[in-house]
C-alpha cells in the first residue's frame, strides 16, 4: 500500500554500499516494516537487520561499479567439495582501470560479514564503468571507457593462462578472459546479462546499444533510435523484451522477438 511504499522509500538511501580505501566490519541497522491498518492498529510485516560492508581499494580512485555473483556460481571451482567454502563473490570496478574480485563470507555465530580480495583483474587500460556477472554465476562481464568489453571466466584445472592474462602471486583465484568485446565507438557505460546467460546488452555514449553473442564473440544486433548516450540497458526476465534509457530522454522498450 502507499505507507508501506513510502517507508520503504524512506530507508532504501541507507543500504547503499558506501566505499571506502579498507574493509571494516559491517555496521549494523536494524528495521521494523510497519503498516497501519484500518482499524489504526500497527501492523509489522517483517523484520531486517542491514550490514554495510565498507570496501575500499582501487588506489583512492572513485569506484564506478559494484555487482554481487548469483548463488548458482558460488563456491570455488578448483577446490574438493569437502575444503568448499560458504562464500558469494562480489565483482567491482573503478576509474583506476581494475576489476576487483572479493570473497564475500558470513559469520554463522554472529551474523558478520568479511571481504576478502580474491583477485585483481587488470586487463582495463581506462575506467570501468560496468561490473555484471551472469545469471549462471560462471561469467563476468565488464565495460570501460575505452569501448573495450571484456568477458571473464575463473580459470579451470586444465585451462591455460594467457599470457596477457597477468596474474599476482596474491590472488587466490585466477580469471582468465573469455572474450573481448569490441564494436562501440565511446565509453560502455551498462551491461546487462540475457536470463539464459548466453548474451550480454550495452550502453554506450556512442549513442548505441548492442546485443552480443558472447559465445561468439559478435554483436548480435545495434540499436541506433537513441540521440543521446545510452546510459541504461536492462533485460526483460521472460527474454522477450530489452529496455534502453538515454540522455535525449527517452525511454525505449524493444521487442527481441521481432
Amino acid at each position: 500500500d502507499v505507507k508501506f511504499t513510502r517507508a520503504l522509500k524512506a530507508v532504501l538511501p541507507l543500504f547503499s554500499a558506501r566505499i571506502f580505501r579498507s574493509i571494516k566490519l559491517c555496521r549494523e541497522f536494524p528495521f521494523d516494516f510497519q503498516t497501519i491498518s484500518g482499524s489504526s492498529q500497527v501492523q509489522t510485516l517483517f523484520k531486517m537487520k542491514c550490514q554495510i560492508p565498507e570496501i575500499s581499494w582501487h588506489n583512492r580512485d572513485p569506484v564506478l561499479s559494484v555487482d554481487i555473483q548469483p548463488k548458482a556460481g558460488g563456491n570455488s571451482n578448483n577446490s574438493s567439495s569437502a575444503d568448499k567454502i560458504d562464500f558469494r563473490r562480489l565483482a567491482s570496478g573503478g576509474t583506476d582501470s581494475h576489476v576487483l574480485i572479493w570473497h564475500m563470507t558470513q559469520n554463522a555465530e554472529c551474523g558478520t560479514i568479511s571481504l576478502d580480495l580474491a583477485a585483481d583483474l587488470t586487463r582495463h587500460q581506462r575506467a570501468v564503468n560496468a561490473v555484471r556477472w551472469s545469471p549462471n554465476g560462471e561469467l563476468l562481464a565488464s565495460g570501460d571507457d575505452e569501448s573495450v568489453i571484456f568477458i571473464w571466466k575463473q580459470k579451470g584445472e586444465t585451462e591455460v593462462v594467457n599470457i596477457l592474462d597477468t596474474t599476482n602471486e596474491q590472488d587466490k583465484e585466477t580469471w582468465l578472459t573469455m572474450k573481448i568485446l569490441r564494436g562501440h565507438m565511446e565509453d560502455v557505460y551498462d551491461l546487462c546479462w540475457s536470463p539464459n546467460s548466453m548474451f550480454l546488452s550495452s550502453g554506450s555514449v556512442d549513442n548505441t546499444a548492442m546485443v552480443w553473442d558472447v559465445t561468439k564473440g559478435k554483436s548480435q544486433h545495434i540499436f541506433s533510435d537513441h540521440k543521446g548516450f545510452v546510459q541504461g540497458v536492462a533485460w526483460d526476465p521472460k527474454n522477450q523484451y530489452l529496455a534502453t534509457l538515454s540522455t535525449d530522454r527517452y525511454f525505449r522498450v524493444f521487442d527481441l522477438q521481432t
